[in-house]
């Protein structure tokens, strides 16, 4: 008997044993067990035509069951107790296709490349084509972080079956690491399957980004522009905010770094660069507070309080709606207040409470991170 034609009468045999004690009581002892085995083998005997004799065995237990404890066990992320289970199954069925996805799956989880390798060999010389063993590939590319390799192959994966939850799902985990579009993904996997949409997004979705993803990359650059600003060196600060490729990014961090070259500029005295930089920004996202705060800046040192005072006033209402008080925004209104001759001191204590605030983080961060750094008139600079 052939492996294929051997692994095809173990299957028979597993579906024939569902079928015929679908409906039978449980045995109470061994006995009784021993009896139904007999009863079992003379019926599946003469239904098929054949001379098998399923026997009795202590420790036995049914496949389907090994690995459904397999993937509980793996839902809770105990990857090594599934393991000898995975095992147990193949000891009985050794081309078992569920089983050596799993296994391969388990392996690549705790990292075990030379394992989860010799399994997917086994699976290659069964069914090449088959969507689990390719998933299995896409779980050995991420170990070894070759994540553009993984999402080629998860692609051709789903090409074979569209929805299926599994490659569904780590499309979009591999999406978020390379800094893609996600959320459509996770969308269709809710579609696919709610519940285990969830269970994945709250047990298994990993937020760390890898070195590969462009935020990884680009968090370098933010830290060294948060040094160079801070020690008042704009134009160096300014040079690496040009060299982010902001097509890669969210809409979000975009606007954090297009932000951080319009402080730059401002503070170059290069206002009509900055000028053209707050349009695109209120173009992008009108209800962007801190680009109404740059437009404010600039009309107040054109000379035009006025217009100064309408546009800090869609800043803070904004941000307030937002929830995001700013220091900046209420002194700069305590500031365009002032020069219209009106009171302003509310304004002013607003601004320094939420300075004193601020300025308590700033400092716990930097302290915790070993910066030196000196403190003059509410404000910080590195030493």
């Amino acid at each position: 008997m052939t492996k294929s034609d051997f692994n095809a009468e173990q299957r028979q045999l597993r579906q024939a044993w569902k079928e015929y004690f679908r409906d039978k009581p449980l045995p109470q002892n061994d006995a009784e067990e021993r009896k139904q085995l007999e009863e079992f083998n003379g019926w599946y005997n003469k239904k098929h035509s054949t001379t098998w004799e399923f026997e009795f065995e202590e420790d036995y237990a049914e496949p389907d069951d090994l690995i459904e404890d397999a993937l509980s066990l793996m839902d809770k992320r105990k990857y090594s107790k599934a393991i000898p289970l995975l095992q147990k199954v193949l000891n009985i069925i050794p081309e078992d296709e569920e089983a050596l996805s799993l296994i391969i799956e388990a392996h690549v989880a705790l990292g075990q490349s030379k394992e989860a390798q010799e399994y997917s060999a086994r699976l290659m010389d069964i069914n090449p084509e088959n969507p689990e063993f390719l998933l299995s590939i896409v779980h050995q590319h991420i170990l070894k972080e070759e994540y553009d390799a993984a999402l080629k192959k998860v692609d051709v994966v789903l090409k074979m079956a569209p929805d299926w939850f599994d490659p569904v799902i780590m499309k979009a985990q591999l999406h978020y690491w390379l800094g893609k579009e996600y959320q459509s993904l996770i969308d269709i996997a809710r579609r696919i399957d709610k519940k285990r949409t969830d269970n994945f997004m709250k047990k298994f979705w990993i937020e760390e980004i890898p070195p590969c993803h462009p935020l990884a990359q680009l968090n370098d650059t933010l830290e060294k522009v948060n040094e160079f600003m801070l020690k008042e060196r704009f134009e160096e600060a300014l040079y690496l905010l040009r060299a982010v490729k902001e097509e890669s990014l969210e809409p979000q961090i975009k606007e954090m770094v297009k932000g951080m070259k319009v402080e730059c500029l401002l503070v170059l005295k290069r206002t009509e660069e900055a000028k053209q930089l707050i349009r695109r920004l209120l173009q992008e996202n009108p209800e962007n507070p801190h680009a109404h705060l740059y437009k404010a800046q600039v009309e107040l040192n054109e000379g035009n309080p006025e217009s100064a005072l309408k546009t800090i006033d869609e800043c803070i209402k904004y941000a307030e709606k937002r929830n995001i008080p700013h220091f900046d925004y209420y002194s700069l209104k305590a500031q365009v207040l002032k020069k219209l001759g009106k009171d302003h001191t509310m304004w002013e204590e607003k601004g320094k409470a939420v300075q004193a605030q601020n300025l308590k983080l700033l400092k716990k961060e930097m302290k915790n991170a070993g910066m030196k750094y000196e403190e003059k008139d509410g404000f910080i600079k590195l030493k």
